[in-house]
C-alpha cells in the first residue's frame, strides 16, 4: 500500500529525530507499517540501501539464532 504524503512526513520528521539522538556516524533506519495488514511496510534511512540490506539481514538473522535457543 502505497504510503500517503502525510505519512512520509512523518517518517521523515522521526528518522531526522532519531538521527540527532545517535552517535555520529551511526546510520538508522525505521520500518514502520500496519501490524496485521500485509503490504503496508514502508522504510526510510540515511545510508545506501545495500547497506542497510546487510544491516538487517544481520538483525534477522540475530532474531532466527535467538528463536533457535
Amino acid at each position: 500500500m502505497p504510503t500517503t504524503e502525510d505519512t512520509n512526513e512523518k517518517m521523515l520528521r522521526a528518522i531526522k529525530a532519531a538521527e540527532r539522538e545517535i552517535p555520529e556516524g551511526w546510520a538508522i533506519a525505521l520500518v514502520a507499517f500496519q501490524p496485521g495488514t500485509p503490504n503496508t511496510a514502508n522504510y526510510i534511512g540515511n545510508a545506501p540501501r545495500h547497506e542497510m540490506r546487510v544491516a538487517l539481514a544481520e538483525v534477522v538473522a540475530r532474531w532466527n539464532r535467538s528463536a533457535a535457543n
